[in-house]
């Protein structure tokens, strides 16, 4: 069955609702195969999802607009489904109240599997996605894509998972977390085998988290995060107690503020050529952790830009030198010193943007230096 409007810009294709009960505009019974398209949808009051789908497999959702209530009082998921083959796709999503989330997906009575959530665009002032399971159910989300989305909402969650097997969350721009950008969170059920990778994430300075997994009820294991580039924010990647995290090739730059740490790990993690900067304190790691060929920016000389340049680092350490307006950066590893090509950052002056004199040949190079 295929419900299509005439595209979101004309007025003919506006549908608000008002529920009565707690589910939605659009409930399918049993069913496989039902696509929305091409409408704009309203929350109306204050209960009730608009698309409420416990029942349907193959629901697909694409390009349409979905608002939550003008006066913000509905705390509902502007999209609830706990089905096989959810597609959501192409649409403009704009929660209202700060706890509701635009998205949620859901493990009930049936396993919920090989959903996608890809293209989609977030704003306004709610939450975005929501990961979950009924607390003692044996069916949870798994193989879950979200991917291409685009999160510009100002609540204090992004991507929220609390249980679920098999999740790529990649090539998503998440910008202007206040809070927790990507937060896997196994309070409902375990999580195992989360890709987070080639995100950006964008983070208010003081208070912004990157990725954080805390110790939980339940277990967290199997999570790569890698190449992806953290800006601002006053904790990058932070983690508990959980097993098998990957973190790798990521570049993280932190706001500076009080307290702030770049990566820390206190599991049985793998923490390898990651480029931290910006915090005040770049690792923190403990447990039983393999850390090697990461960097760490060791000044920042005032009204210098940097500018990316590739130099070797296998001779013996030079203090930073900031007559030179020379950004050095240090190993960080727990082996001996590391004989690697690596990009450094050096300066331009700002005033000329003139590059610094002699530096094509300077033999003072900053060595690979052990934690």
């Amino acid at each position: 069955m295929v419900l299509k409007g005439p595209g979101y810009r004309n007025t003919q294709s506006n549908i608000t609702y008002v529920p009565s009960v707690n589910q939605g505009l659009f409930s399918p019974g049993s069913c496989i195969g039902i696509a929305i398209t091409s409408l704009h949808l309203q929350q109306g009051d204050a209960n009730g999802s608009l698309i409420y789908n416990a029942q349907c497999q193959n629901l697909i959702i694409d390009g349409c607009v979905v608002d939550g209530d003008l006066a913000g009082t509905n705390v509902q998921p502007l999209i609830y489904s706990a089905t096989a083959n959810t597609v959501i796709h192409n649409k403009t999503l704009r929660p209202v109240n700060q706890y509701q989330y635009a998205i949620q997906l859901h493990g009930a009575s049936a396993i919920n599997i090989n959903s996608e959530v890809n293209d989609n665009r977030f704003e306004n002032t709610g939450k975005d996605i929501l990961v979950s399971r009924t607390p003692g159910s044996q069916f949870q989300v798994e193989g879950l894509r979200l991917v291409r989305n685009t999160f510009l909402t100002t609540s204090t969650e992004q991507i929220t998972v609390q249980a679920a097997f098999h999740i790529d969350i990649s090539h998503n721009i998440i910008d202007q977390s206040r809070y927790m950008a990507i937060w896997p969170n196994a309070i409902s059920g375990p999580i195992d085998s989360i890709l987070i990778s080639h995100n950006y994430l964008g983070l208010i300075p003081n208070g912004g988290v990157g990725v954080y997994i805390p110790n939980a009820a339940y277990s967290t294991a199997d999570v790569v995060i890698g190449a992806n580039r953290f800006a601002s924010g006053t904790y990058g990647i932070a983690t508990g107690s959980n097993a098998n995290i990957i973190v790798a090739n990521n570049i993280m730059t932190g706001d500076g503020t009080t307290g702030s740490t770049g990566i820390q790990a206190s599991g049985l993690s793998n923490i390898l050529g990651n480029i931290v900067q910006g915090y005040v304190t770049p690792y923190l790691l403990g447990g039983a952790y393999n850390s090697s060929a990461n960097w760490q920016l060791l000044c920042r000389p005032a009204g210098l830009t940097p500018q990316m340049h590739p130099r070797r680092t296998d001779v013996t350490d030079q203090h930073p030198d900031p007559s030179r307006g020379l950004l050095r950066l240090r190993s960080v590893t727990n082996g001996p010193g590391t004989r690697a090509s690596v990009l450094v950052p050096e300066c331009c002056v700002a005033s000329g943007g003139v590059a610094c004199a002699g530096e094509e040949n300077d033999t003072r190079r900053p060595a690979a230096q052990p934690v």
